[in-house]
């Protein structure tokens, strides 16, 4: 996430990253153990994912 000074997060940010964390565990919680498997994604696609600045401004995946 951006910041505005270093490696500190404004409150927006923490709010943003508080919500994030809590709708994945929701996610994740729906989700059978058995289909829970790691995906690995190319760091692009998951900066893209994320909004981060800079990161891609569209994704082709293939495979």
């Amino acid at each position: 996430m951006l910041s505005v000074s270093g490696d500190e997060l404004t409150p927006q940010q923490q709010w943003l990253d508080e919500r994030r964390r809590h709708a994945l565990a929701r996610f994740d919680d729906r989700i059978p153990a058995l289909y829970r498997k790691p995906i690995d994604l190319p760091q692009a696609a998951t900066q893209w994912a994320d909004g981060v600045e800079g990161a891609p401004a569209s994704l082709f995946l293939t495979g």
